[in-house]
C-alpha cells in the first residue's frame, strides 16, 4: 500500500464534511455556535445545543447508518447502543476490534477511528456504557460495578456475534478501551479471555488512568459516603455542572481538561466542531450515572492479570498517550505501562501537542496510528 493511499485513506476517515444529519457544512455549523473572532462559543451555548432544532449538527451519517439497539433480556431487556460493522459480510478469518468509551463517555469519540476500520475492511463493534449515550440506565442491583459492566458488554458482544456467525469457530478480539475504559478492557480480558470462543490477541490501551486510584478504594469511607450522596441526589452535581461549569462553554472543564490547545488551532473547523460536538455529549451526561461508576470502580488485579496475559502466546498491548495530557499525565501512564510484568510486546506510543481525549484532539495522528497497527507496521 502506497503512502498516499494511506494519507487518502486517513484523511476521508477524518473528513467531517457531509456527515452531520442537518446537512450543514462544518463551517456553517462552527459559526452558528462560535464568535468568528473569539472562537468562543455564545453565552448560552449550553442551553442552544440541546435546543430540538439543533440535534442534528451533532449527529453523523455514519454513526447513524451503523447504530443498532441490542436488547438484552437477561438484564431485564436493556437497550445497549451499538455501532458496528459485522454483519456486512462473511467475517471468515477477521478480528474484531472492540471500542470500549470511558467515564461519561461515548462510542461517538472513536467516530474517526470506526470509519477509519470500515474504509480498511476491518470488522469493529463500539459499545456505549450503561448509562451513557445512546445506552440505557442500569438500575437492578449491582449498579455500574466494573465487573458486571463487563459482563453487560459481553452478553451485547455474544448477541452481535450469534447473530452474524453461523458456526462457533474461535473470535479473535482486539480490545479498544479509552481511559476508565482501559479498566474495564483489562477486566473483561481477565474475566473472558479462558473463553473457547475468543482470542484475545491485541489490547489497546488510549489515555490509561492510574495503575490504581487511592480516592476510589472501597476502604476510603469518607470518599464512598460522598459518592453515595452524589449518586443518590444527583441533583447537587447538576447544581454544580449547570450554574457553574457548563456556563463556561468550551472553557468548561469537560472540553479544557479533554482538549490541548495552541494558537495555531483556533480556525481549525474540524477541530472547533468536535470540541462543540464533546460539549454537546458532555451536557447529555447524567450525574448519577458518573457517581455510579465511581462507586463502581474495581482496582486491577495486577498480579492475576499478569499471570493470565502471560498464558496468551504473542499478546501485543500497546498503549497511547498525550503529552499534555492533564488528567491521565504521562508520568501516571509509564507507571500504568511498567505494570505489566514479564511481557514482551508493551508498547507506550506518545503523541505531542495532545490532551486526553485523543481521537477528537488528533484524529489524523491516531487514525495513522491505528491503521499501522491494523496493518502490522507496529
Amino acid at each position: 500500500m502506497s503512502q498516499n493511499n494511506i494519507r487518502t485513506e486517513v484523511e476521508n476517515a477524518c473528513n467531517l464534511e457531509g456527515q452531520p444529519l442537518s446537512k450543514l457544512s462544518i463551517e456553517d455549523i462552527v459559526n452558528k455556535y462560535v464568535d468568528s473572532e473569539t472562537r468562543q462559543g455564545n453565552p448560552r451555548l449550553y442551553e442552544t445545543l440541546l435546543l430540538e432544532q439543533n440535534q442534528l449538527d451533532f449527529q453523523t451519517k455514519f454513526l447513524k447508518d451503523h447504530s443498532h439497539i441490542i436488547t438484552l433480556p437477561n438484564r431485564n431487556n436493556l437497550n445497549i447502543r451499538s455501532c458496528n460493522n459485522v454483519g456486512s459480510e462473511v467475517l471468515t478469518n477477521k478480528p474484531i476490534y472492540v471500542f470500549l468509551p470511558g467515564l461519561g463517555g461515548s462510542l461517538d469519540q472513536y467516530e474517526p477511528l470506526l470509519r477509519l476500520m470500515d474504509i480498511l475492511n476491518e470488522k469493529f463493534i463500539g459499545f456505549d456504557l450503561p448509562g451513557f449515550g445512546g445506552s440505557e440506565e442500569d438500575t437492578s442491583e449491582g449498579g455500574y460495578n466494573m465487573i458486571k459492566v463487563c459482563h453487560i458488554i459481553n452478553e451485547a458482544l455474544q448477541s452481535i456475534i450469534t447473530q452474524n456467525y453461523s458456526t462457533r469457530d474461535t473470535i479473535e478480539l482486539r480490545l479498544v478501551g479509552h481511559s476508565m475504559g482501559c479498566y474495564l478492557v483489562l477486566h473483561f480480558f481477565n474475566s473472558f479471555q479462558t473463553k473457547t470462543e475468543y482470542k484475545i490477541s491485541q489490547l489497546i490501551l488510549t489515555s490509561p488512568p492510574k495503575k490504581k486510584i487511592e480516592p476510589l478504594d472501597k476502604n476510603n469511607r469518607l470518599n464512598q459516603f460522598g459518592l453515595q450522596l452524589l449518586y443518590k441526589l444527583p441533583i447537587i452535581q447538576d447544581f454544580y455542572r449547570s450554574w457553574f461549569d457548563q456556563p463556561k462553554g468550551l472553557k468548561s472543564v469537560g472540553i479544557a481538561n479533554f482538549f490541548y490547545d495552541t494558537k495555531e488551532d483556533t480556525n481549525n473547523l474540524s477541530r472547533l466542531y468536535r470540541k462543540l460536538w464533546q460539549f454537546y455529549n458532555n451536557l447529555r451526561v447524567k450525574s448519577s450515572s458518573i457517581a455510579g461508576y465511581l462507586l463502581g470502580w474495581e482496582d486491577l488485579p495486577w498480579d492475576e492479570l499478569n499471570d493470565n496475559l502471560s498464558t496468551i502466546d504473542k499478546i501485543k498491548i500497546i498503549i497511547i498517550s498525550g503529552n499534555e495530557d492533564y488528567i491521565s499525565p504521562i508520568k501516571d501512564v509509564i507507571e500504568f505501562q511498567n505494570s505489566f510484568r514479564d511481557i514482551e510486546n508493551v508498547q507506550l506510543i506518545c503523541i505531542d501537542n495532545c490532551g486526553h481525549n485523543l481521537c477528537f484532539d488528533k484524529p489524523e495522528v491516531v487514525c495513522k496510528i491505528l491503521q499501522d497497527i491494523a496493518t502490522n507496521t507496529i
